[in-house]
């Protein structure tokens, strides 16, 4: 039997960088609950705040406690729309995009140009679309009904933060930890 090899499509592409992405983070989240725990708690204690965890152990220990799963998954929804658009947009463009710019000055598709790969792969527009969700994603984490350490936003889901932003025309604020 002989199986034929062909480049993935675009789409395949966006498909499969996205869904790898969202793979890893589905299990990574909960160590990001805890990062994002820990480093909020460590900049009100400066201040003089009250220190709740004593590590990330503790973090998780903790979440688990009174939150129970969903507590050490918060903020995995707007995570996955973000990986999806980052490592999706990134692994899924990389391909049409460098054969576009070697089109573009005059060189073969298939030859792998420094210049044109950086170009390619330098993906600032997708983090740009990515930053709000990142944000979003960053406040749900820290977000703890049981255990508040600091500012708490608690939104129903990703599409609830964003409502809530673009409501208020505070686009700008997303960009912000405010």
């Amino acid at each position: 039997m002989t199986t034929s090899s062909r480049p993935l499509s675009t789409a395949e592409g966006f498909l499969c960088g996205g869904i790898a992405a969202c793979t890893a983070v589905t299990f990574s989240n909960p160590a990001e609950v805890a990062k994002t725990r820990l480093q909020l708690q460590g900049e009100l204690a400066k201040d003089g705040g009250v220190k709740i965890y004593n590590s990330a152990v503790d973090v998780l220990a903790k979440t688990w406690k009174n939150e129970g799963l969903r507590g050490l998954q918060r903020g995995l929804s707007p995570a996955y729309v973000y990986q999806m658009l980052l490592n999706g947009s990134r692994l899924g463009f990389y391909e049409p995009f460098r054969r576009t710019f070697n089109r573009v000055i005059g060189r073969s598709v298939t030859e792998q140009l420094v210049s044109t790969s950086v170009l390619a792969g330098a993906g600032s527009w997708n983090s740009c679309l990515g930053n709000p969700l990142f944000l979003i994603k960053a406040r749900m984490q820290a977000y703890s009904p049981a255990l508040p350490v600091g500012t708490q936003h608690h939104y129903k889901n990703s599409f609830d933060a964003l409502v809530y932003y673009l409501s208020r025309r505070e686009v700008s604020r997303l960009n912000s930890w405010n």
